[in-house]
Parts: structure tokens; C-alpha cells; sequence
């Protein structure tokens, strides 16, 4: 047979191509490779598209199936302003490296938190970390001084820093996070249905954070965002089973004269995924313009 594919903006076609498959038996299945072509320039800066698969044989279409998909011009993701800003990265994993060459955001990397001096400080990745990392308490005197903080997937090591404001770690990963202030500048140009189904690669589980957290203080302003497990019940007590299934991915504190914003939602996708990539150039420009 003959596996069609088409990728449509509304009733414009943007691209198409076919792949040859094999025969196959009643009661199994077949992988079929396929390589998808992009225009270079898409027709407006980021939108949803629909690709399309049919499979005919001997030109008649047995199936076809149909997917939405987000896709974005590379500009739309990226933002030019605050160029000249000093930001430092302490990333001992050099995880993010990748997100942050694909966005053409300028890093001063720093190998230890001895001396902090940047406009902003990015601490990313130290959850693979055993230990907590030297100097880890200069991230809290950074921002108290005025600086502004960025961490993407501080894990555990959160809790000794901030012991005042979070409580504990829900250490699961979500597929849907809910935006708690979507009036918030760090979701600028993003849908709150968007913040979910994050596709790190193309052999790995969707994925939108790695783990939420749990908060000792009642101010809602600083929880961006909520997570709560699915296929969940309440019962009983149901406060404090909502409590232990749910948390924020996302928060932003004042802390003295700085800020910090706490990341776990997995923007290192980002060189791949848009929305995962605007929402870490968000989250960069709102600390910059603080």
C-alpha cells in the first residue's frame, strides 16, 4: 500500500509526500518511518495545523486519521530584547545548554555559585545532582540583594533553600498543567490548553512537568501554575487528600529586593517544542524587566 501524508493550515496545503509499506498479516502491525517536510517560512507566526495520514491501496483509501498539531515559526519562539543583559548559568548536568543555543539566548556559564554577578542567575538541572550544590545558600543572598532568579528543576534541593515557603515535593511527573494566573507575563502568546503534552523526543512518554510543589504560604499569587493527578478521588478529608495529589510546577517569590521563579515544568524541551521554548524566553524577559 501506499501511506499519504498532508499538512494543513485550514484548507491550505503546506506539504505533502508518500512512503511505500508492506504487506501485513491480520493481527499484526507495521512501523512505518516517516519524514515530514516543513516549510521553511510558515504562513502566520505560530497557529494549529492538522496533519493528515491516509493509506490506500490500489487507489482506494482504506483509512485515514487525522492529528492537531502547534507548530511556530522559529522567530515567534525567540525574543531579541534584553540582549545586552548578563545572564549567568550554573547548569552542572549542561542540560538546558541545548534550549538555550536553540533560542539564541546569551549564557556566561559559571562553574560554581561562589560569586554571583549577572542580571539574571539561570541554576538549572541540579535535581540530578545527589548533593546540594557549594555555595547553594548565595542563590538566596543573590536575590535578596536585588537579583533575579531562574531555576529549571531545582528538585529536593528547593527545600533547603526556601524551607519558609515550600512544604514538600509531589515527585511525579504530569501530562496537563493548568495555568493558576494566566494574566501572568510568563504565559504571553501561550493558550492555557497549551501547557501540557510535551513530546521531549520522539521515543519518550509526552510529558509537560517533572514534579510539582507544595507550598507553606497561602498567597495565591505565587503559584503560576497547578498540577493535580489524574484518575484521583476524594473522599473523607478531602482537603488534605487534595493537598497530597496536587501541586504547583511553577511559582515566583519575593525574596528581599530579588526574585526567584522555580521551574519544574520542562522547558529544556524547548529546542523542539514551541511552546515549551516561549515559555522559558517568558520566563527569561519577565525577570529581566523586573
Amino acid at each position: 500500500g501506499i501511506l499519504k501524508w498532508e499538512i494543513l493550515h485550514h484548507a491550505n496545503k503546506l506539504s505533502e509526500g508518500s512512503v511505500k509499506t508492506k504487506t501485513v498479516n491480520h493481527y499484526e502491525r507495521l512501523w512505518t518511518d516517516v519524514k515530514i517536510d516543513l516549510p521553511g517560512k510558515l504562513p502566520i507566526d505560530k497557529d494549529n495545523f492538522t496533519l493528515k495520514f491516509s493509506l490506500w491501496i490500489e487507489n482506494e483509501k482504506i483509512t485515514e486519521n487525522e492529528y492537531n498539531l502547534i507548530i511556530s515559526n522559529k522567530d515567534w519562539v525567540a525574543n531579541k530584547n534584553n540582549r545586552s543583559k548578563i545572564i549567568e548559568l550554573f547548569d552542572p548536568t549542561g542540560s538546558s545548554k541545548k534550549v538555550l543555543e536553540q533560542l539564541e539566548i546569551p549564557v556566561v556559564e559559571i562553574q560554581n555559585l561562589e560569586v554571583i554577578k549577572g542580571d539574571l542567575l539561570i541554576v538549572a538541572n541540579v535535581d540530578e545532582l545527589k548533593n546540594t550544590p557549594n555555595n547553594w545558600q548565595n542563590v538566596v543572598e543573590f536575590s535578596k540583594n536585588g537579583g533575579r532568579v531562574l531555576m529549571i528543576h531545582p528538585g529536593k534541593h528547593i527545600l533547603s533553600l526556601l524551607p519558609e515557603k515550600i512544604e514538600s515535593i509531589l515527585d511525579k511527573p504530569g501530562r496537563i498543567v493548568n495555568m493558576h494566573i494566566p494574566e501572568s507575563k510568563a504565559f504571553i502568546d501561550i493558550n492555557p490548553l497549551e501547557l501540557s503534552w510535551w513530546q521531549p523526543s520522539h521515543d519518550e512518554y509526552p510529558t509537560a512537568c517533572k514534579r510539582s510543589y507544595r507550598l507553606k504560604t497561602n498567597n495565591p499569587e505565587e503559584k503560576l501554575c497547578t498540577f493535580i493527578e489524574v484518575h484521583s478521588y476524594l473522599g473523607g478529608d478531602r482537603g488534605a487528600q487534595l493537598n497530597k495529589m496536587s501541586g504547583s510546577p511553577l511559582v515566583e517569590f519575593t525574596v528581599g529586593n530579588g526574585t526567584i521563579i522555580a521551574s519544574e515544568l520542562d522547558v529544556n524541551v524547548g529546542y523542539s517544542d514551541p511552546i515549551a521554548g516561549k515559555l522559558l524566553m517568558n520566563l527569561i524577559d519577565m525577570l529581566l524587566d523586573k
